[in-house]
């Protein structure tokens, strides 16, 4: 197999990961959607300026893989959304240790991809992977300290 085919059986992977990650978040969302629509616009707005200020930087080293990668991006902002938009929602711990994960999964992946269409560079691996390491760790330590908070309203 061809490195390319890596690369696009890495990426699906990946993508169905955040897509089940935005599945858990989103249980936490609905316990009280009402809650924190300052925070899930900050939230909206930052995610989509960054997502779509990298798009377009990369987009010309793309080629075959600007719909795979648009999309990728898609997804990963949403679940970066998500995360953010636990706030109110569970406790601080865990929200916190899953909102860093999630941003140190978008600068793991947007590393990836700037290693990989734009311009390689040295320690791009280990920096790939240890941002990809810390991620992992915070998401699955803030899952396992989840508490939802419980309203009175």
């Amino acid at each position: 197999m061809e490195k390319r085919s890596f690369f696009t059986y890495g990426l699906i992977a990946f993508l169905l990961c955040h897509i089940f990650y935005i599945r858990a978040f989103y249980l936490d969302f609905s316990s009280a959607p009402q809650l924190d629509k300052k925070g899930a616009r900050i939230a909206i707005a930052l995610c989509a300026v960054f997502s779509i200020s990298f798009y377009v930087y990369i987009r010309h080293g793309l080629g075959a893989m600007k719909l795979p990668v648009m999309v990728y991006t898609f997804v990963i902002s949403l679940m970066m959304m998500m995360a953010a938009f636990r706030n109110m929602r569970v406790n601080k711990i865990s929200f916190n240790l899953i909102l860093f994960g999630a941003i140190f999964f978008l600068i793991s992946d947007s590393t990836l991809a700037y290693n990989k269409f734009v311009k390689g560079f040295d320690l791009a691996g280990l920096l790939i992977m240890a941002t990809y390491m810390i991620a992992q760790y915070l998401i699955t330590i803030g899952g396992i300290e989840r508490q939802l908070v419980k309203r009175e309203d």
